[in-house]
């Protein structure tokens, strides 16, 4: 587990798989009413198929305001090239921050 960026309003985890070297990753966002973690939606289950995840949490009640497009590509964007193929994924809250967060991104 790694940290990519934190501060008081959402932080971004990095989780390898510990299998052979995967060319996938997945970018999963906390939904509502998540809270800060390390790990959340899907992390224990994307690596359990083989995958690599980053986890994207926000302060409970934030609605991922306080995580700009700038701070994610900045977190996410040197580590991009690991990877084929990148998969943002959430439900509901979540869903909105994989859509708004990640459009940059690739």
């Amino acid at each position: 587990m790694q940290s990519l960026a934190r501060d008081e309003n959402f932080e971004i985890t990095l989780h390898r798989c510990r299998s052979p070297k995967t060319n996938k990753l997945a970018i999963t966002f906390g939904g509502q009413p998540s809270d800060l973690s390390s790990r959340g939606f899907g992390t224990d289950f994307l690596l359990s198929l083989g995958l690599d995840a980053i986890y994207v949490a926000q302060r409970f009640g934030t609605q991922y305001q306080g995580c700009s497009i700038n701070q994610f590509r900045d977190a996410i964007l040197p580590l991009a090239g690991d990877w084929d193929d990148v998969i943002c994924y959430g439900s509901s809250l979540g869903g909105y921050a994989a859509l708004y967060l990640s459009h940059p991104v690739r």
